[in-house]
């Protein structure tokens, strides 16, 4: 019989914590209750001692508050500690005394055969468990036990002995199945643990959720995919032997979304929802993991399917919603969009204002139909007519509030902007809305090149809780502080913050122009980077990948070192691969991304599209 010992970690001290708690609240209503013989002080101090690993101490306290009282939690602590140092005679003894004071109890007894394997008396050991398995086939209650404290020690091979020989005293021969799958997982042996995990689905549908969780748990620890591989091919075998297994094919679906196979994900909630009637729940929820992955086709697959196959129901009317978000989101400031897409676009949402009987919808399809007539329509008059009326309803209503300010800077109303935003932080107050309509203001402030006021406002948003928030306060917190004349004034940073207020107000071309008189009046300035990667950001927003190739391969070359290395790597490498078709040469620096800058929010992406090349061009076996 194989024992296994796991090493005195913190997390094993914190484990030990919990079985001494989980004693305590398992003995207190049986057990009669002693005024406590030991201050607390004491047991702070041991407690101390033992978190720093300091044992010797810690075990001269602890033996002296044993001494006095059985307590299970000092117990726990007192036998991890003798463990530690070695003195197993004592450990042994501490363990036959808790089995004298609370007699009947597994536990214990369990204790003392893990002390004499850890002491090197295995065949002692050996009889101990031998002993203790075959004493808990007396009753449930003693198998449920003694598995736990096996479990509680690590010793996992003791722990399935004693299910599998107390399985017959349970009506239900598939009983202890959870308990069983737990086990193996905890001994690490996926193969089994799935197995065991698929059966007890069988026998008991209502686990679904508890074993999504199981195994979601297991898969992320899975760095060679080989869990992932092994679970795919036994669920692919399952369905086909019982495709009218719902439960089966949900956890069929829920393992595609996981791995990110959202097309075959699609597949499997169309068909279970034509086979069982779930009315499009299963769908809708996989169109919105689609949409918040970024996998805005099939996302747009699913809703179709919805709205075409659940007419006039409410989830048909969250689809309608949802594809607009879609839409939206498909729109990539960095790159051009197509009049057709915009007026395409218009139509639909003019048409879902005006037909939804979710009328609570109608104040965020308005604002977004207001951005798309300003932003992309050049209407920003009629937007505005469109938003207004929503401020004046006396209703908070700060996305509103944020997007008419927006139109208003647009149109140079800069005052009655920074009045929305105001507005609109006050409604929002410290939630994350109320946080970005903060950073507007303060890059309201930097637009109009009152610089100081602006860093004392983001410096503030630089500890914000939406990360989004904090991470733009800090990039326009770090533009201003470094970018100082050598005269301590902010010339140049004056004609860049007005080249940034033309990007916003969709003057690209302005923009640049702008750009180049920095760059070409003032080389050697320290603004010279934030030049570089703006004029790059600008020609790849106008559909001239080729000069923003060229523009962050120099931002690269010249500024290794530079706070937007990773970051001109990362657009490069996406022009090359995304824009241009040439997935292969983005290869390198995709590479050079992940061992260089490892630790960045670009290597994530990297690392992900990386694996995606590599897959598509290894040649098939």
């Amino acid at each position: 019989m194989t024992i296994r010992r796991l090493p005195l970690q913190p997390a094993v001290w914190l484990i030990a914590i919990v079985i001494s708690l989980l004693r305590v609240v398992a003995f207190s209503q049986t057990i009669p209750q002693k005024p406590p013989s030991a201050t607390q002080s004491e047991e702070r101090l041991a407690m101390q001692y033992f978190q720093q690993r300091d044992f010797e101490k810690a075990a001269d306290i602890l033996q002296r508050l044993f001494k006095n009282e059985k307590k299970p939690y000092l117990y726990s602590y007192y036998l991890l500690s003798l463990n530690e140092l070695g003195r197993f005679d004592e450990a042994v003894k501490a363990a036959r005394q808790m089995q004298k004071q609370f007699p009947g109890q597994p536990a214990w007894m369990v204790d003392e055969a893990y002390v004499n394997y850890l002491s090197g008396n295995q065949r002692k050991a050996e009889k101990l468990f031998k002993n203790l398995i075959e004493k808990s086939t007396e009753s449930q209650q003693l198998v449920l036990q003694t598995a736990n404290a096996f479990r509680a020690r690590g010793l996992t091979a003791q722990a399935l002995e004693t299910y599998e020989k107390g399985k017959k005293l349970f009506p239900n021969p598939d009983a202890l199945l959870s308990e069983i799958a737990s086990v193996y997982e905890m001994a690490g042996d996926f193969k089994n643990a799935t197995d065991t995990y698929l059966t007890l689905l069988g026998t008991n549908p209502q686990m679904l959720e508890n074993i999504k969780g199981r195994l979601q748990f297991s898969l992320a620890q899975d760095i060679e995919n080989e869990r992932a591989n092994y679970l795919r091919r036994k669920l692919l075998a399952a369905v086909q032997k019982d495709p009218d297994n719902q439960q089966l094919v949900q956890l069929m679906l829920w393992y595609s979304m996981q791995s990110g196979d959202f097309e075959t994900a699609l597949n499997q909630a169309i068909a279970l929802d034509s086979r069982f009637k779930n009315g499009g729940v299963e769908v809708m929820q996989l169109a919105r993991i689609a949409a918040s992955s970024k996998n805005f086709a099939t996302s747009l697959k699913a809703v179709d399917y919805i709205i075409n196959k659940h007419k006039e129901t409410g989830l048909s009317e969250d689809a309608k919603i949802l594809r607009i978000n879609i839409l939206f989101a498909q729109m990539d400031p960095s790159s051009p969009v197509s009049t057709t897409q915009v007026a395409h676009l218009e139509k639909e949402l003019r048409r879902l204002i005006k037909e939804t009987f979710r009328r609570d919808a109608v104040p965020e399809l308005s604002s977004k139909l207001a951005h798309l007539l300003a932003f992309y329509s050049g209407k920003p008059e009629e937007a505005i007519q469109i938003l207004e009326p929503y401020t004046e309803t006396g209703l908070p209503d700060a996305e509103i509030k944020m997007e008419l300010g927006d139109i208003y800077l647009l149109t140079d109303r800069v005052w009655d902007a920074n009045l929305m935003y105001a507005q609109a932080a006050k409604e929002a107050h410290d939630d994350e809305q109320g946080q970005e309509a903060r950073f507007k203001q303060a890059r309201l402030s930097y637009f109009m090149g009152e610089f100081e006021w602006a860093r004392a406002q983001l410096d503030v948003l630089k500890s914000a809780t939406s990360r989004l928030v904090a991470n733009d306060a800090l990039e326009l917190s770090l533009l201003i502080s470094e970018n100082l004349d050598p005269d301590s004034t902010y010339t140049m940073l004056q004609i860049y913050s007005k080249a940034d207020l033309m990007v916003m107000r969709n003057k690209p071309t302005t923009a640049l122009q702008l750009l180049d008189s920095i760059g070409n009046a003032f080389l050697g300035h320290p603004i010279q980077d934030e030049v570089v990667l703006k004029k790059a950001l600008i020609n790849g927003s106008m559909n001239r990948y080729h000069e923003a190739d060229s523009l962050f391969k120099t931002l690269y070359n010249f500024y290794p070192d530079g706070i937007w290395a990773a970051k001109a790597l990362s657009e490069r490498a996406k022009i090359l691969d995304l824009k241009l078709g040439k997935p292969t040469e983005a290869l390198p620096l995709y590479q050079l991304l992940i061992t260089r800058f490892g630790s960045s929010f670009y290597a994530e992406e990297a690392r992900k599209r990386y694996r995606e090349i590599n897959s598509q061009t290894q040649p098939a076996l």
